[in-house]
Order: structure tokens, then sequence, then C-alpha cells
């Protein structure tokens, strides 16, 4: 299907309801205001099987490569061994668009095959070129640059490149062991501990003053209303051994005073 085109929907293709299966197919350089290559709508299940969709432009909206609507119950689309590239969208999903509705389940499956080099438009950038608008893609401080665009994804003020815990925020840069992982990740990943939960690794502060509840570098009756109010919770549980009870009040008190 090739250079075809149509003012409103599916340049290549338009399917309405029922199932359907493509094989072996190549739509190219098709264009259509919706789903410049094809547009499904309707459908209980699609499946594209060994099929490209290359080049083809959504002129004034959604769904460069094709717009995928899904019918009001349990369904899916399924793409085996399919390549989407270079398609273009003036709005949303440069390579696909799937569209459902809210109180019904659907299922897009993609296996052994690529979506590569699609643009979106205005309000439906695509900025990796991945064929998901922007809006869809993955934020991780959410400043509406998604995380495979973004120069500084945890949002802290440093470029990824330069930060040594790029996914979690440190502006601090803090990494008191100096092995180039900042301490906010080890702590996050569990390969440092900090037993008294003031943010600095134990291993940076030689023994950990486990009784010093709200990290003053105090054990005194502060800590003690702390453990008291939290009794019969894990929040009690001054040692770490999972179960608290009156051993991690005679710890606290053994620590009373200045820690070391």
């Amino acid at each position: 299907m090739h250079a075809n085109s149509a003012e409103g929907r599916g340049g290549g293709l338009h399917f309405w309801q029922g199932t359907h299966t493509v094989e072996d197919t190549t739509v190219r350089l098709n264009t259509a205001g919706w789903g410049g290559g094809v547009y499904d709508r309707n459908i209980i299940d699609a499946t594209w099987r060994s099929c490209v969709m290359d080049s083809n432009t959504a002129t004034s909206s959604n769904g460069g490569g094709l717009v995928v609507w899904l019918a009001e119950y349990t369904n899916a689309a399924s793409f085996e061994s399919c390549v989407i590239s270079n398609n273009v969208a003036n709005e949303f999903g440069g390579g696909v668009l799937l569209l459902g509705y809210a109180s019904y389940s659907i299922l897009m499956c993609f296996s052994e095959g690529a979506i590569t080099g699609n643009v979106g438009g205005d309000g439906g950038a695509d900025c990796d070129g991945n064929g998901v608008a922007d809006t869809c893609d993955d934020d991780q401080d959410g400043d509406d640059i998604p995380d495979a665009c973004d120069d500084d994804v945890d949002g802290d003020g440093v470029d990824n490149v330069l930060d040594n815990c790029p996914w979690d925020a440190n502006a601090d840069q803090a990494d008191c062991d100096q092995d180039g992982a900042g301490d906010v990740c080890e702590l996050i990943d569990g390969t440092q501990e900090d037993l008294d939960a003031n943010g600095i690794p134990d291993d940076c502060e030689g023994e950990p003053c486990l009784g010093d509840l709200d990290g003053t570098g105090v054990v005194d009756i502060e800590d003690l209303l702390i453990i008291m109010g939290a009794w019969g919770t894990d929040d009690a549980d001054v040692n770490g051994d999972g179960t608290p009870d009156i051993n991690d009040l005679l710890m606290l008190m053994g620590s009373w005073g200045a820690c070391p």
C-alpha cells in the first residue's frame, strides 16, 4: 500500500469493527487526517505480523503510522516482527496512537520489531522518536521533558553526565566513601545502611548511634519519648532485629548521652 491518501482517516487502510490479521504488508508514504497509514476503529482484536509502516503522515491530527481504537470490552492489538518508522503526526503518536475506553481493559503487545524515528507535532511531540508522545513517556522529575531527552533526569541541578546519582536527586553530590556513587543512591539500593536514619551511611560515621532516633547526635529524653510513643511498632525497633521489645529500650538507655 503505497502513496495513497484520504482526507479523513486511514490513508492506506481503514478497518471498521471486528477482528483482523494482516501479514507481510508494507504501508508506506500514505497520508490522512487521522492515521496516516492505517486507521483501526472499534476493533476487538487486531494482529499485525511481519509488517512495515514507514513514512506515513497524519496531516491534521494523531497517529502518523496508525491509529488503533479498540472496542468497548477487553481486547488487544498485537504487533509481531513489525517495524513502525519515520512516520509523522501533527499532534499525538508519531508512530502509533492507541485509544480505548476508560472503563474497559485494553492491551497492546509489541514483540520482535522496532518503533523508531517517528515524530509527533505540537501537543504531541516525540523527542526520542519512539512513537509515544512525550506526555506519555517516563518523566522522573516532572519537568515535562521525557527522561530519554532530559539532561538532568532527577532535577537536582546536576547534569546526568556529572551526576553521581542521576536517578535520585542529590544536589549536594555527597559521596562520603568517595567510590563514585552518591550516598543517596547507595542508601536506596541497599549498598549502604543508615540505621540512625540521618542520611549519612553508617560506614562513614564509625559505630552507629542507634539510640539517637531524632538524629541530633545526643541520646536523650526526646529519643526516649519517641520510642515510648512508637512502642509496639517497627519504629521502636532500635537494634534492627525485627522485633520491638525491651531490648530496644535497654539499648537506648545504654547509649544515653552524646554519640561517639
